[in-house]
């Protein structure tokens, strides 16, 4: 029976959106599948070098470079990703349907309930509010459609518009790691691990 139960669970996450309840109906943003589909947005705001800014990786400087993170991402999706299951989205604008970032779930263990977030947003969109929205629909997704009871977060500890949005949405500090994230510089920096319980 567990196993089912498990099964049915891997089940939705990898067939289910995140809002596409009724009460989200008049959302800026969609969830939508991670694909081929989104390509050309996702290589247009991966060329964008202020998106790296708290990450460990370079500007997609070809088009080939895009292809290669989607198909990395599929095999994630169908393979697990962080010692668990994993599903990646991108978001959309419900007006334009124009893929302006993605999120991720990964590293699921149903068993715990625990899983682990992962998102980005292009950064022609910063600060109008998109990430929080989308953030709604996730938790709301975790918490009722997947049952999970914990998301975790690991984020450069000078990435404070990430640590402000993620304590917005009931986030804690919980851990700091030394020199955790090492830049394309070669430059050391330390992160925070956040987590929240559902």
């Amino acid at each position: 029976i567990l196993n089912i139960y498990y099964m049915n669970k891997e089940y939705i996450l990898k067939n289910s959106l995140p809002g596409s309840n009724a009460k989200y109906s008049d959302s800026r943003i969609l969830f939508t599948k991670f694909d081929m589909s989104g390509l050309d947005d996702f290589h247009e705001y991966s060329t964008n070098s202020e998106f790296f800014r708290y990450l460990e990786f370079n500007p997609h400087n070809k088009l080939s470079d895009s292809i290669e993170y989607i198909n990395k991402v599929r095999d994630r999706i169908s393979n697990g990703y962080q010692g668990g299951h994993a599903m990646y989205w991108f978001l959309k604008l419900r007006e334009t349907k124009k893929v302006v970032g993605s999120m991720a779930i990964v590293g699921i263990d149903f068993n715990t309930g625990i899983g682990w977030i992962g998102k980005g947003l292009s950064p022609v969109y910063w600060g109008k509010g998109y990430m929080s929205e989308a953030m709604d629909m996730y938790l709301d997704f975790c918490r009722h459609t997947l049952d999970l009871k914990e998301i975790n977060s690991f984020t450069r500890h000078d990435n404070s518009p990430n640590i402000r949005l993620m304590k917005k949405h009931g986030f804690n500090i919980v851990r700091e790691l030394k020199s955790h994230y090492k830049d394309t510089s070669g430059v050391f920096h330390n992160a925070v691990q956040m987590s929240l319980t559902l």
